[in-house]
């Protein structure tokens, strides 16, 4: 029944995100909502999706959705990179680039759970979404894979991604959050203490 339920909210909840990332600005909002309702499924203190995902949604809006442009203006940077690396560029360029990509990633993968976790301020949420990943190497390996597995997908192998569409738009997204999450929770307990619920870094 547990397993039956998690199924059910992930499915919901991959609705939601979905219909929350259409006007593109509030896509960061809509992702904190998505981290913070399997946060709350996770530790076990709310089983519920619609109602606590709307309730995120609304508190974190002003607070992700500058960091989400800026997030969105740099990886449009980055991807126009990208391409004009793929016309041919020397190998230095390209491991330069793969480095800031990585970085990129990462620090993606981890500002949004941040947010999700704890109150914090845009510039400490910032701030520890690029120091993390340098400590945690082997996690942040993890959950960038992972978040670019549908991208690489799509990129890579478009027929495969168009066959299981109906795949990504009922859970996919929500289940790639639900096991970066497994994988980051544990990161960030590191750095609380035993006391503390949602403490703020």
């Amino acid at each position: 029944m547990r397993f039956m339920m998690l199924v059910t909210n992930l499915i919901l909840l991959n609705v939601l995100w979905l219909v929350g990332c259409i006007p593109v600005i509030t896509a960061g909002a809509s992702t904190v909502a998505m981290h913070s309702v399997l946060i709350g499924y996770i530790k076990g203190k709310d089983d519920a999706v619609l109602k606590p995902f709307l309730k995120a949604f609304k508190e974190n809006f002003r607070i992700v959705t500058p960091l989400w442009l800026l997030n969105l203006i740099v990886g449009a940077v980055l991807a126009a990179e990208l391409f004009y690396l793929s016309t041919g560029a020397q190998l230095w360029l390209k491991v330069v680039f793969g480095v800031l990509l990585f970085i990129y990633c990462a620090a993606t993968a981890y500002l949004y759970p941040l947010l999700a976790r704890y109150e914090t301020t845009a510039k400490r949420a910032l701030l520890n979404s690029f120091m993390l990943p340098g400590r945690h190497l082997l996690s942040s390996v993890c959950v960038v894979v992972l978040n670019l597995l549908p991208v690489a997908l799509m990129v890579a192998f478009p027929e495969v991604f168009w066959k299981t569409i109906l795949i990504w738009t009922l859970i996919g997204f929500s289940l790639i959050a639900y096991l970066v999450l497994r994988i980051l929770l544990p990161v960030f307990g590191k750095y609380e203490t035993p006391t503390e619920e949602t403490p703020e870094k």
